[in-house]
C-alpha cells in the first residue's frame, strides 16, 4: 500500500511551475559571444529538461554596486561591472536542480539567482528612489512637492498651514531618526 502524501508529491513534482534565473556573466566575455554562451550554459539545457522560455532578456552590461570576487584558473578575480540578464521559463521542479547544478557550474556565470515565480508579473516590486524613506500613509498630503532650488518666500507662504505642520512632522521625524 502507498502513502497518499508521496503519490500527491509526486503528482505535484510532475506540474510544470514558472521559474525564473537573473544572472551575471562575467565582463571578460567578448560582446559577440554573450548571447551564445547563455544558450549554452542556461537556454539549452533548460529545452533539453523538456521546459519551454517565456520571457528572455537579454544580457546588458551593468555597474556593480559592489565589487564580486570569483575563483578563475585558481585565482580569486575582481569584478565591478557584469552582464545582467534574465530568463523566465516554464519547466518541471524534478528538473530544477540539473539547472541549478549546470550554471552553478559555469565559469561564465559570475552571480545568478532562480526563483519560482508567476507567469505574469504581477508580483513586481514597487521601484523606490535609492535612499528615499518611506513615508507611513498618513503623512502623505495632496500638495505638490517643490524642488529645494524653486523654493523662495512667496511659495512658502503660499502652502496652506496643515501641510506645513505635516512638512514640520516629516523633518522632525528625520532628525530624530
Amino acid at each position: 500500500m502507498t502513502d497518499k502524501n508521496t503519490i500527491e508529491d509526486n503528482l505535484d513534482l510532475k506540474d510544470p511551475k514558472v521559474y525564473e534565473i537573473g544572472y551575471l556573466l562575467v565582463p571578460l566575455v567578448p560582446e559577440a559571444d554573450k548571447l551564445s554562451i547563455v544558450d549554452e550554459v542556461i537556454t539549452s539545457m533548460i529545452k533539453t529538461k523538456g521546459g519551454v522560455i517565456i520571457t528572455d532578456m537579454a544580457p546588458e552590461m551593468r555597474k556593480l554596486e559592489y565589487t564580486i570576487r570569483k575563483m578563475m584558473n585558481n585565482k580569486y578575480a575582481k569584478f565591478s561591472d557584469a552582464y545582467f540578464g534574465a530568463i523566465k521559463f516554464e519547466l518541471n521542479p524534478a528538473d530544477v536542480a540539473s539547472i541549478n547544478e549546470a550554471v552553478k557550474k559555469s565559469d561564465h556565470i559570475l552571480r545568478y539567482i532562480l526563483i519560482e515565480s508567476s507567469r505574469n508579473n504581477e508580483a513586481k516590486p514597487a521601484k523606490q528612489v535609492e535612499g528615499a524613506k518611506k513615508t507611513s500613509p498618513k503623512a502623505k498630503t495632496d500638495s505638490k512637492p517643490v524642488a529645494t532650488e524653486d523654493v523662495n518666500e512667496d511659495t512658502v507662504k503660499s502652502v496652506d498651514p496643515e501641510s506645513k505642520k505635516v512638512i514640520d512632522k516629516e523633518i522632525e521625524d528625520l532628525l530624530t531618526s
